[in-house]
């Protein structure tokens, strides 16, 4: 079970940029087909004007092993 007290915890924020190869890599993994996520010239003809994530990109960040594990603990779940 969950802890509930994390519930409005407010933990500092943080930047992770992702650079084009990720976001390439990211694409191809899900089946992701619109050029605009994986070649550079599309996704700067695009409403991205340069390099785009893909849906559920940075979603699916937030489980990188990396300093995002505090607000896990805090909730008591063990991955």
């Amino acid at each position: 079970m969950i802890d509930k007290s994390i519930i409005e915890l407010e933990l500092p924020p943080f930047a992770h940029p992702p650079d084009a190869d990720q976001l390439r890599f990211f694409a191809k993994s899900i089946g992701e087909t619109d050029p605009i996520y994986s070649e550079e010239s599309a996704a700067k003809r695009s409403w991205a004007r340069g390099s785009a994530a893909a849906p559920l990109f940075f979603s699916a960040e937030m489980y990188r092993p990396a300093d995002h594990g505090e607000w896990r603990e805090k909730a008591g779940i063990t991955l």
